[in-house]
């Protein structure tokens, strides 16, 4: 059952194994939909055939569209967490995947990264403390 199924361009993903990924999960599903249907037709169920018409009517036009990153520096950060689960991580090296990830330059060198340290803390990245320097 398995098909080619071309995604609308202005809705193309970046990722070339996202529709790939998102291909077999639709196999999945309408396999288990004809599934479903099909047993609910020889039960002669019509509540059911009601529900999986509802069901279809709802997600129509919603399987083409592409995930949202809304931020790609949390995006990051999380995927980082996971890699730093057993000891906490120094901020330059965060700061210095993060920035080759996303390609994004992370702001506040000068006031240690506060906000960097900050979204790393509320999404639950260990970092380092910082040092604390002394003035002239």
């Amino acid at each position: 059952m398995t098909r080619n199924r071309k995604l609308n361009p202005e809705t193309k993903p970046a990722d070339p194994e996202w529709e790939s990924t998102v291909n077999q999960a639709v196999d999945v599903l309408s396999a288990r939909i004809c599934q479903m249907f099909l047993k609910a037709v020889k039960e002669h169920d019509r509540g059911k055939i009601i529900k999986i018409a509802d069901a279809v009517w709802f997600f129509k036009g919603k399987i083409d569209a592409e995930p949202v990153k809304a931020d790609p520096v949390r995006d990051a950060i999380l995927g980082l967490r996971d890699m730093a689960k057993t000891a906490p991580m120094k901020i330059a090296v965060a700061v210095g995947f993060v920035e080759m990830i996303t390609g994004i330059k992370i702001q506040g060198k000068e006031n240690g990264y506060k906000d960097f340290r900050d979204k790393c803390k509320e999404l639950g990245l260990p970092i380092e403390p910082s040092r604390k320097i002394r003035g002239k």
